[in-house]
């Protein structure tokens, strides 16, 4: 393919402004997959303002291809679209349902990974909200049993306190007892 390359390259050179050579050249190019040249090619061609409506047909619908060799399937669309403009073909209008599918899935999986990207930011905020929340649990914790270790426990107060009370009590019953039975001797 590179001598055929080579010949179309030297043609081009020796027809300046022939639209032929600078088409067979892009197609050279197109073959080896060389797909930004063959496109320098096409347009080249497509520049010496010597092309037939067939021809213009055959460049658009080859440059198109180079653009979805290049995974550029709306540029390519817009291509393929044009060649069937200059003269319809059954090969541009397949290729042109060709890269409208592919720009379909490939819209599809860009939402997909939108919807997945969302749910993930979703997923992340809730566990760092719960995070959060345990974290201040865990926190609140600490900080009860601080202070519980600083003060004793309120209801060991309350339990003393009580039985304080009670001891008064008993302590004053018998008294007041012991006062009772002196007045009645």
């Amino acid at each position: 393919m590179a001598e055929a390359e080579n010949e179309f390259s030297k043609a081009s050179k020796r027809l300046e402004n022939n639209a032929e050579a600078y088409y067979d050249l892009g197609n050279a190019l197109q073959s080896q997959q060389k797909f930004e040249e063959a496109l320098g090619a096409y347009q080249k061609s497509l520049e010496t303002g010597k092309t037939t409506e067939n021809l213009r047909s055959k460049i658009f619908h080859n440059m198109g291809n180079s653009l979805a060799g290049l995974g550029k399937y709306q540029d390519a669309e817009k291509f393929y679209m044009k060649s069937l403009e200059e003269e319809p073909s059954k090969e541009s209008a397949e290729n042109l349902e060709i890269v409208r599918r592919i720009i379909a899935q490939q819209k599809e999986q860009e939402e997909q990974q939108k919807q997945q990207q969302e749910n993930q930011d979703q997923q992340d905020q809730e566990n760092k909200e719960q995070n959060q929340e345990q974290q201040d649990q865990e926190e609140k914790e600490k900080q009860d049993e601080k202070e519980q270790n600083e003060n004793p426990d309120d209801e060991q107060k309350d339990e003393q306190n009580q039985e304080s009370a009670e001891q008064n009590d008993e302590n004053n019953e018998g008294n007041d007892d012991e006062q009772n039975s002196d007045m009645n001797d």
